[in-house]
C-alpha cells in the first residue's frame, strides 16, 4: 500500500472486521494428542515466509466458519485496494515459535513448547476478540464484534 492508502485501508478493514464475531480457536485434535503424549515436534507444522528468511512453527487449528468469514472480509478489503488475497490457500495455525536466523533450513527453531501444560486441554483453546494489522512500521488493533 502507498502511504496515503494506509489509513483508509485500515478504516475499511476495521468496518469489515467489526461485523465478524469474536470466537475461539481450537488446535486440531491430532496436535492436542501429540502434545499430550509429549511428542510436541510431531504436533508442529513448519512454515516459511515469502522471503524465505524466517521460519515459523505452529500448531494447526480447526477450520471454522468464523475463520472463513475473517479471511473473506480481509480478502474483500485487499481486493478493493487492488491487492491479491492474503493467502490463496491459508494454513490456519497458531504460531508458537519463530526462527529469524540465517541457520540452514533443516535446523529446528530455538524455542519450544515447554510452557504448554499437557494435562490441560484448555491450554490449546484461544479466545479471539481482536486482530492486529501491521502496515509498514505501524500496528493497528482491530476489534471483532463481541459475543452477545
Amino acid at each position: 500500500l502507498w502511504g496515503h492508502e494506509v489509513d483508509p485501508f485500515v478504516a475499511h478493514l476495521r468496518r469489515e472486521l467489526g461485523r465478524c464475531r469474536a470466537f475461539q480457536l481450537r488446535v486440531l485434535e491430532e496436535a492436542v494428542e501429540c502434545v499430550a503424549r509429549g511428542a510436541v515436534r510431531d504436533a508442529l507444522v513448519r512454515l516459511e515466509n515469502d522471503g524465505d528468511d524466517r521460519r515459523f512453527s505452529g500448531l494447526r487449528i480447526q477450520r471454522s466458519t468464523h475463520l472463513d468469514t475473517l479471511v473473506a472480509a480481509v480478502d474483500a478489503v485487499l481486493r478493493a485496494y487492488g491487492r491479491p488475497p492474503y493467502f490463496a490457500e491459508p494454513i490456519f495455525h497458531v504460531t508458537v515459535a519463530v526462527d529469524a536466523s540465517d541457520r540452514p533450513r533443516d535446523k529446528r527453531p530455538r524455542r519450544t513448547l515447554d510452557d504448554f501444560d499437557d494435562d490441560d486441554d484448555e491450554t490449546l483453546v484461544f479466545d479471539v476478540a481482536a486482530l492486529v494489522c501491521k502496515c509498514g512500521h505501524r500496528y493497528f488493533h482491530l476489534d471483532l464484534r463481541a459475543e452477545t
